[in-house]
């Protein structure tokens, strides 16, 4: 796996499972991030980073002060690769400070908008006509989307299935609620500029279970067949709090 800290490194490392369960981590190592000028990233305005995506030798990373993603473009250099700025919305520059992108991901192969970006900011910004959560599909044939606001949650990542639809990752954070997360399910089809992102809620969990600031979302296939859904907490470097590693499988 490949996974993104907050402060613009690259954690990469393997998991270790015993019969599909997951034990730990091996091999593990952290880099990191270079600037298109070759400082490290954490030096420079983009130090914030948070949604992260892969296209094939493409890793994108949004960074969340900024309102900005970028491009790496593994080749011969890997994870030292420099830092590329790519073009996008000018819309999401009206997003607040430290509630920008946190989703990002690309569109696959079951969408008229295939390849395309996807980004969806954590929350609608400061004096937004409305609370839902803004996003956009990147590309020549994108445009703007929201993600229905329902309670306390905010987008925290997003995955897509085997199948193509989409999986909401939102993070609740509240002196009253608690901590709080939780998954929805939207159908491929519906994923397209203009529309209001809803669905099915696969998973709603608070502090009673075993889970901490949810933050990361990441979906494969198993060797048996089964969809698994790893998921990975932020601990904001407090020590009230863990990064834990959640892992599930999806029952279909």
């Amino acid at each position: 796996f490949i996974a993104a800290s907050d402060h613009a490194h690259w954690i990469r490392g393997r998991f270790v499972d015993d019969k599909g369960v997951l034990t730990g981590i091996e091999a593990a190592s952290i880099t990191p991030m270079i600037a298109p000028d070759g400082r490290w990233l954490k030096d420079t305005r983009y130090f914030d980073t948070e949604g992260l995506t892969r296209q094939g030798n493409s890793l994108f990373v949004s960074v969340e002060r900024t309102h900005d993603i970028l491009q790496f473009d593994l080749g011969q250099r890997g994870l030292s690769a420099r830092a590329r700025l790519i073009e996008s919305s000018p819309e999401m520059k009206t997003l607040s400070v430290n509630q920008g992108i946190e989703a990002l991901g690309v569109m696959p192969k079951e969408s008229p908008y295939a390849g395309a970006l996807i980004a969806l900011a954590e929350k609608a910004a400061r004096g937004a006509a409305g609370s839902n959560s803004p996003g956009w599909i990147l590309g020549p044939k994108g445009g703007r989307l929201a993600v229905n606001k329902i309670g306390a949650f905010d987008v925290t990542d997003l995955a897509f299935l085997p199948g193509g639809d989409l999986l909401i990752l939102e993070r609740r954070f509240t002196p009253f609620f608690g901590l709080g997360f939780r998954i929805r399910r939207v159908p491929i089809g519906l994923v397209k500029p203009g529309a209001l992102l809803d669905g099915e809620m696969l998973i709603e969990a608070d502090f009673s279970q075993q889970i901490d600031n949810m933050e990361a979302l990441m979906v494969h296939r198993a060797t048996d067949g089964r969809t698994i859904l790893t998921l990975m907490s932020d601990d904001n470097f407090s020590l009230l709090q863990r990064t834990l590693v959640l892992r599930f499988a999806l029952d279909e």
